[in-house]
């Protein structure tokens, strides 16, 4: 269906479901070209359509990978974090939604011995262990930046996604790589106090409970990433992804730390 409205600023497309809406300047437009003929102008509302869903992809989604981007991280953390504080007024457990961040060791390593298509390979392959161990419909896994990944998993305790993380860290190894791994739990990680028990407002501003929570699974992870003595396993790597490849072996006796 499409409807417009007066204040849509001239050109933009809007999507809200099951409706598009355009400027009532580029509906004018439209039924222009179209001579208003009827099959014309659906056939162009049909590619201003098409159009937008392209660029609504291109805006939510990381080209190399296909994850969500950071923006729509933040997003969607935002609106599962509302849920999650509506689920703990409602009597649920405090324990109702975990944060976690990763990051990609040895990527740096890769780039600079074989090339940043090889680095591209190498995330890739990282954001398909990822999300073969967080495919629940609910969960939300993103890559916000370099070697970084996060997730969001509602429904989700923090003794469940430390054992979700261990296996996808063992995971890594087949890889040659390791992934250092961070997590924040809403409620057990984040103090959130509603202001009395006559309201059902929170004392602190959701913003702030994001950043704290973000913070709480970000430091950990660079714990976790000081933690780990072997960043990559460089011939481990090397037998993985080239072995049955006519690739050169180099510094097959380092361990790289990055």
């Amino acid at each position: 269906m499409v409807r417009f409205k007066q204040d849509t600023i001239d050109g933009k497309v809007e999507d809200d479901g099951e409706k598009v809406t355009i400027s009532k300047a580029e509906y004018e437009k439209l039924l222009e070209q179209a001579s208003y003929s009827k099959a014309e102008y659906e056939k162009l509302v049909k590619q201003a359509s098409d159009e937008h869903e392209k660029l609504v992809k291109q805006a939510s989604y990381d080209s190399l990978t296909g994850l969500l981007n950071k923006g729509r991280f933040e997003q969607l953390l935002k609106h599962d974090l509302t849920v999650a504080r509506r689920q703990v007024k409602n009597g649920g457990s405090p324990d109702n939604l975990v944060v976690m961040y990763f990051d990609l060791n040895g990527l740096k390593y890769v780039n600079d011995t074989y090339g940043h298509e090889s680095g591209d390979g190498l995330l890739q392959n990282a954001a398909d262990l990822i999300y073969h161990f967080l495919k629940r419909e609910s969960d939300t896994v993103a890559r916000i930046g370099g070697d970084e990944f996060a997730a969001i998993l509602p429904q989700t305790d923090l003794k469940n996604a430390r054992s979700i993380a261990m296996v996808l860290q063992e995971g890594a190894k087949h890889l040659g790589v390791s992934v250092a791994v961070g997590m924040a739990s809403y409620r057990l990680s984040v103090r959130d106090p509603i202001k009395s028990d006559k309201t059902d407002e929170y004392e602190r501003l959701l913003d702030d409970v994001i950043h704290e929570l973000k913070d709480k699974a970000d430091t950990e992870m660079y714990d976790n990433k000081s933690s780990i003595k072997q960043k990559l396993d460089v011939a481990h790597f090397y037998d993985q992804q080239y072995g049955k490849q006519n690739v050169e072996k180099r510094d097959l006796n380092a361990v790289y730390a990055a």
